[in-house]
């Protein structure tokens, strides 16, 4: 049994809906997809580091925050 014009259609338009949903929910989520850049969110920064062998973060801090006198060191 071949599938008529009609079922054709009625698929096309299922699959059409599925797909502007899912647009629709990913980019109402306020980060908007950019395909070719590096995503920088948390979780693939732990991602890139555990990948690199580290258990710390691969970003660097600023060196006005490593100037910074240790909390913990000047409370003793």
């Amino acid at each position: 049994m071949t599938p008529t014009v009609i079922q054709r259609l009625a698929v096309a338009s299922f699959l059409g809906g599925i797909l502007s949903f899912y647009l629709w929910t990913a980019s109402s989520s306020g980060n908007p997809f950019q395909f070719g850049k590096k995503p920088r969110g948390y979780y693939n920064l732990l991602t890139d580091a555990f990948l690199a062998g580290r258990l710390s973060l691969l970003v660097e801090p600023k060196p006005e925050l490593l100037a910074l006198p240790n909390p913990h060191t000047t409370l003793l």
